[in-house]
């Protein structure tokens, strides 16, 4: 019998339902064992309760690992859009045992089994990821070959770099992890039209901070979790937020067209 598949996601309290339905999706869809590794910075124990019996109704031997992240642990780290749990998966050379994992952003809808993923041949390299750009990897689904990942002592890399340069951690990712296997698109897709192996909301406001219409297939999945019904209130501090993003990397880009041997990398 094949070994569960270990999933790795972070989450604080204020993307819970994003990682209930990243959970959800992944489960429903499964065509092996999976387990999860959830880092988290205050969920109540009353909600891990409440999502565990919720992801274990179909699935009873369901193993999943919570690991609190303290408060400040990445305070002097530049937040993307908001919050910084993203850094918390450069902490899986710290799982014991742990030699090769999926790691999956809180903002996707798993759409098909993770076994064919997991198998990818990484060809030597610790990472697979889809292109986004010319040889720039976007970091919200990867597959890591962790035992290389400690050789190459990655995390400590990619924070340093990170500290020095003030970005956030997937720019240190690809400043860092130069050699890595480009995997099919079908698995980081943003097409919300027609959503491929794994959906990724690469938008700068999130699915559980709005009810547009692109969303549909988030709330799908969001009324089979413990939050069925809950729909967001309109909140202006996303909107702003939104609106600086995109200004943000409209002048990134408008830059790096002007000087396109800068160091900044996205």
């Amino acid at each position: 019998m094949m070994k569960p598949v270990p999933v790795i996601l972070a989450s604080d309290f204020r993307g819970i339902k994003g990682l209930a339905v990243a959970v959800k999706s992944a489960i429903g869809n499964r065509d092996c064992p999976l387990e999860f590794y959830i880092f988290e910075r205050e969920i109540p124990d009353s909600e891990k309760q409440i999502l565990e019996a919720n992801w274990r109704e179909n699935y009873p031997e369901l193993s999943i690992h919570w690991l609190p992240v303290p408060p400040n642990k990445y305070s002097g780290l530049r937040k993307w859009r908001g919050g910084d749990m993203t850094y918390a998966r450069l902490d899986i050379d710290k799982i014991p045992g742990l030699e090769r994992c999926i790691y999956i952003d809180i903002d996707v809808v798993v759409n098909t089994g993770l076994k064919e993923l997991f198998e990818t041949d990484l060809e030597g390299t610790a990472i697979g990821a889809v292109e986004e750009g010319v040889g720039t990897m976007n970091a919200g689904v990867l597959l890591i070959d962790v035992v290389r990942w400690r050789q190459e002592n990655f995390s400590e890399k990619i924070l340093d770099n990170c500290y020095e340069n003030g970005w956030p951690d997937q720019w240190g990712f690809n400043a860092v992890i130069t050699q890595w296997k480009r995997i099919s698109p079908a698995w980081n897709c943003a097409n919300t039209e027609k959503p491929e192996k794994i959906l990724h909301y690469k938008t700068p406001i999130k699915p559980w901070q709005t009810t547009e219409p692109k969303m549909w297939l988030f709330y799908e999945w969001l009324d089979q979790t413990p939050y069925k019904g809950w729909r967001p209130e309109p909140n202006q501090e996303y909107i702003k937020e939104s609106f600086f993003s995109r200004l943000y990397w409209w002048l990134w880009r408008r830059y790096h067209k002007l000087f396109p041997n800068s160091k900044s990398k996205p």
